[in-house]
């Protein structure tokens, strides 16, 4: 589709989401506007409230003055004559006009100390000898930059300008060793060992991968309820990666760069601005825009998109943020084929993202969302920076094609009293120019749906999970029914613990990976980053049960058993021109352990492992043999 379409399409769905804001009129209907530099009127109703009050109070008291029954002339006379005639009259005289000098005197002021150096910049005088504090926030707290626990000024503390100017600084350091003890690896005329014979040569694979992240946030917000009034975000990242893989071929096309990789990179990861726009009634209900290189997750589970890149944002709540909304738009970067950061090189895609969350949707702690997702991939020729060809996938009609897919999707995360619940469904539809594996233009028809049930005893959560994804019947057909993404994480049936969604298993003849790294989805395309999504694929069936334990207050494990298989092998019969292949993937068990040794984020030490028990449909792929892999994380926040 054109990029008039995309406009067009993208005018009308701004103009649906914000008349769909009369459907909730409670969120939107206030009397007066709201300026952010004047928030007084927030509290107007109450003030008027209180004088009205006062108002009332009074006029009661008149009344009750003009109630009281007069006394009669004579019997107040005959008193007063009783009191003259009295011998402590003319004392009672002097003590009441004291009295009322008393009251008529005015209490002079305390006296308060001229000395200079018991005076700050805000002049404020204190009493002799007495050294007063600038403001409240350092009343009672003392400061240490290197100190994560209390008082600083770099977590936003205190404010760093005026009263309400606030300034963060994070640092993240994630140290990552990966040991891929199986992968299936093609060994070509180029093989690492000169008397290989078979088809698949060495399998194993070692990476050490180390993340630095630097996030600094300059925001203006009063930080007890209200939402900020701007903010400014920039988080700079550096990238270390060293890989040694056991054939050549692997980590570069140019067989002659050998076994061993080692590569460095830095990007501005983040550089966003976010601006409140206006507040919508007295429970702060707003609209902002963020603009710039921001992170956003689409879903709850990351299904469909997550991704930090190029766009503009508007978000808020409505009806006391019990309604969210993000309309959103993506001009997506080029990333580095290594170390996966943003570089300032034109992706050639657009997306386009509106959605609304509801909250307690029908039953209390259940929250509800309905989304819209539009991908624009356009055509073009791309090589990664190891040689390989990343754009178009390099596989049947290797031509530059144009992926124009539309999502609409209903998803929903929360509890059913004790069953807790996260499920989700999403239809895509469009076209594809030129697709590869098909030879033809083709239309875009298919779905994927997913249900999480779990339930607690205590410390122990257990998990059942399902998802399926459509797979294509019949590749040659002109439709394209084989679900795809365009940016998932998932976080759904085990997620990246297990041995299908962490690895990038190959499939061996192509130039294309089976299932790429941390997707769920059989796609057969070259990269999930930078290739093209693929929507004539075989799709996937998994079926998952699975443990959380809270074993101490410092350690919590994860273990998964999943059974996997495919929707369809038509496409998969056409790619590799082999009739017959099983739909039995086989099963995945994985078991993860997190350790907090401090009880917080500050440092976390992940191990995980995981075996692929492969059936007979991988083993007519691929394999016969057990595939496993073993990960650490270190992280170090600051």
């Amino acid at each position: 589709m054109k990029k008039s379409s995309l406009r067009c399409q993208t005018v009308i769905w701004v103009a649906l989401i914000f008349l769909s804001f009369l459907f909730f009129p409670s969120g939107l209907v206030y009397s007066k506007p709201t300026s952010r530099t004047s928030s007084n009127y927030l509290y107007s109703q109450e003030s008027e409230i209180y004088e009205s009050a006062e108002e009332i109070v009074a006029e009661r008291r008149k009344r009750r003055r003009r109630r009281a029954p007069k006394q009669n002339k004579i019997s107040e006379q005959k008193k007063m004559e009783e009191k003259i005639s009295s011998p402590n009259a003319k004392s009672s005289k002097i003590t009441k006009r004291k009295r009322r000098r008393r009251r008529r005197e005015k209490l002079e002021p305390v006296k308060h100390s001229e000395k200079k150096e018991y005076q700050d910049e805000t002049k404020i005088k204190t009493i002799e000898g007495v050294k007063p504090f600038e403001d409240r926030w350092r009343i009672l707290y003392k400061e240490n930059l290197i100190d994560p626990y209390n008082q600083n000024i770099l977590k936003g503390d205190r404010p760093v300008l005026g009263d309400d100017i606030f300034f963060t600084a994070r640092f993240d350091s994630i140290s990552r060793f990966e040991f891929f003890g199986t992968v299936p690896t093609p060994a070509g005329v180029s093989a690492a060992d000169p008397i290989a014979e078979e088809f698949f040569g060495g399998n194993r694979k070692n990476a050490y991968i180390q993340d630095f992240r630097f996030t600094f946030e300059l925001f203006k917000a009063n930080t007890s309820f209200r939402p900020r009034d701007w903010e400014i975000r920039l988080t700079p990242a550096i990238n270390l990666f060293h890989i040694n893989a056991a054939e050549n071929g692997i980590l570069s096309r140019d067989v002659r760069k050998g076994t061993v990789r080692t590569t460095d990179d830095y990007a501005l990861e983040e550089a966003s601005v976010e601006y409140h726009l206006l507040d919508l009634n007295r429970f702060y209900d707003f609209v902002s825009f963020k603009g710039g290189i921001q992170k956003f997750n689409s879903d709850f589970r990351g299904i469909i998109f997550e991704d930090t890149n190029l766009g503009g944002r508007l978000l808020g709540t409505l009806n006391n943020n019990i309604y969210q909304f993000n309309i959103l738009y993506f001009e997506m970067l080029e990333k580095d084929t290594n170390s996966l950061l943003n570089t300032f090189n034109d992706r050639h895609q657009e997306v386009f993202i509106a959605n609304i969350y509801a909250q307690d949707f029908g039953i209390k702690g259940y929250t509800a969302q309905l989304s819209f997702h539009y991908n624009n991939d356009g055509p073009s020729i791309e090589y990664d920076k190891n040689l390989f060809l990343a754009r178009p996938d390099a596989i049947g009609d290797a031509a530059e094609h144009e992926v124009d897919a539309k999502y609409i999707g209903f998803a929903g995360e929360g509890h059913w009293g004790k069953l807790n619940i996260s499920h989700f469904f999403y239809y895509a539809f469009g076209d594809d120019s030129l697709n590869n594996i098909a030879g033809k233009e083709v239309d875009i028809s298919a779905f994927a749906v997913g249900l999480e049930f779990s339930i607690d005893d205590d410390w122990v959560r257990y998990r059942f999970g399902w998802l399926h994804g459509s797979g294509d019947d019949d590749p040659e057909d002109g439709n394209a029914e084989g679900f795809d993404a365009i940016l998932p994480n998932p976080n759904f049936v085990g997620g990246r613990n297990t041995y299908w969604i962490a690895q990038a298993i190959p499939l061996a003849g192509t130039g294309v990976q089976m299932v790429n790294q941390d997707s769920v989805f059989p796609s057969l395309r070259s990269s999930k980053v930078q290739g093209q999504a693929n929507f004539v694929n075989p799709g996937i069936n998994i079926f998952n049960i699975g443990m959380d334990l809270n074993l101490t207050p410092k350690i919590r494990s994860t273990l998964n058993l999943s059974k996997l298989s495919f929707s369809k092998t038509d496409a998969l019969e056409l790619v590799l021109n082999q009739a017959n292949i099983a739909k039995d993937i086989g099963f995945d068990l994985s078991l993860g352990t997190e350790w907090r040794p401090w009880l917080n984020n500050n440092v976390i030490v992940d191990v995980g492992t995981n075996v692929l028990f492969p059936g007979e449909g991988f083993k007519d792929i691929l394999t016969e043999g057990n595939l496993y892999s073993v990960t650490s994380r270190l992280i170090f926040t600051y």
